[in-house]
Order: C-alpha cells, then structure tokens, then sequence
C-alpha cells in the first residue's frame, strides 16, 4: 500500500509556517476531490456496491497520495497476513482521521460502524449512508447494541467484515483507555472472530491540530482473537489487552512540539 521509509528520511522538522502550508494544501486537495468525487461514488454506489467501493477506494487514495506527498506522512503496515479471514470483527484504536482513511484501503469489503449523526454532513454524509455503513444512534445504549447484533448479524451473511472504533471517538495518544462492550458482545454472540489494531496516527495527524507532522505511522493488525465460547468482558479485555500492550511499543510520548 505504501513506500515504507523511516522518520529519518524527512531530516529535521519544518517551521511551522511550512507545516501549515503543507496542511493547508493538503486540505484544499481534499476539498475539491470530495466535491468532485462526491456525484460519482453516488452513482457508483447506487449501481451495486462493489462498483461503489471502488469508486470510494480511489477518492480515498488521492487522499492518502496527498497525505504522503505534501505532508511527508507515511505509514507501514504488520500483520497484514491476518485480513485473510472472512468475516471478522476488526476493533481499532482511534486516535485521528487518518486510521478513517486507511482502514477502508486495506479491509477487504468492510462494513463500518459509525454515529447516525454523520449520515447529514454533506457530501460525506451522504455516500457513507449509501456505503452500507452500520448507522448506531449515539447515546441509545441497550438498544444500539441489540441494532447492532441485528445489522451485524445480516453484514456477517454476506461475508462482510465489520470495523468498529471500540473507544468511540477519537482519544489523544496517552489518554487512558476507555473502550466500549458493544462489538465484544456482538462477537460473543456470533462466534465471529476479533481482529485488533494498534497504530501510533495520532502523534502524526493529532485530533483537533491543522498541522500534521512528518514521519512514519506504524500500523500493527494482531492475529484474530478467537471468541467462541467467550463472554463478551473476556473478549473485550484480551482485545484492549493486545491493543494497548502494542501502544505501549509503538508510542513516543513527546514525539513532537505539540
């Protein structure tokens, strides 16, 4: 998916005048493709999904082709053997927008779980209701999980693979661990095995920062925690266990001048 280089390759950090310019740029590429891209993953969505995804696919690489080629972001990826299995229940540790981007890149036929609020931004809003996403009221608690077993349950059917960010929303690196039950029950019911994922985004492209700061992002995909004959707590901690315990090794505390 990507030319891997170390953070060494970018030689000493830009001033910040030239970090926002990059940023900048980066956002105007993304603006403009998302409203050129957006009536053609319309239509593209509308004729069948794979057409859809594909189309999808392609805006998400011009993206990420910026991302590389303005903001001197990398990315290397481990354990991408374990995406072999079909279906699966990938958790990941939710750090910045880049994992949003990444994820549907290197999942194959992905269904992903997100917030229904999301479903009116425009543009994006639109072809993520028509992604086949699990749309989940926020806030709805018993009832969002018993939506979520359901829609789960019909995705799996269809040998799809449901991406779920446990944490629910985006946490700074560092901040203490706060995942979620909802997809280790959903696991415990179906028998569909977890797939973890470790990354260190959010020291590069910080939640809430315009500036996004050069070096390598480091992905790591765990092999698929079993979950048959498993109550959903004995799920969820070996997942957040195999997560954080990969924070751990991948973080750098104080990696920039935030």
């Amino acid at each position: 998916m990507s030319n891997v280089t170390d953070d060494s390759d970018f030689g000493d950090l830009p001033s910040k005048p030239v970090l926002y310019a990059r940023a900048m740029l980066w956002w105007l590429v993304f603006i403009i493709s998302t409203i050129v891209m957006t009536i053609p993953v319309l239509i593209a969505q509308l004729i069948s999904y794979k057409h859809g995804f594909a189309t999808i696919r392609f805006w998400l690489k011009i993206h990420m082709t910026a991302l590389r080629l303005i903001c001197r972001i990398d990315w290397q990826i481990q354990g991408v053997e374990y995406l072999s299995t079909t279906p699966l229940i990938v958790m990941s540790k939710h750090q910045s927008t880049f994992e949003t981007m990444m994820l549907p890149m290197i999942i194959p036929d992905p269904v992903f779980v997100a917030k229904r609020e999301l479903a009116l931004v425009p543009c994006f809003g639109w072809c993520l209701a028509l992604a086949d996403t699990v749309l989940i009221k926020r806030g709805a608690g018993r009832s969002a999980i018993r939506q979520l077993k359901l829609l789960a349950a019909e995705r799996f059917a269809r040998k799809r693979n449901l991406v779920i960010f446990p944490e629910g929303t985006r946490r700074a690196p560092g901040d203490p661990p706060a995942y979620k039950i909802g997809g280790a029950v959903v696991a415990a019911e179906t028998g569909v095995a977890v797939l973890p994922i470790a990354h260190n985004a959010g020291e590069f492209w910080p939640r809430h920062s315009f500036i996004k700061w050069p070096g390598t992002i480091d992905v790591r995909i765990g092999p698929p925690i079993a979950t048959q004959d498993k109550e959903a707590g004995e799920i969820l901690k070996e997942t957040v266990d195999w997560i954080e315990n990969e924070q751990k090794k991948i973080s750098k505390p104080g990696r920039f001048p935030y």
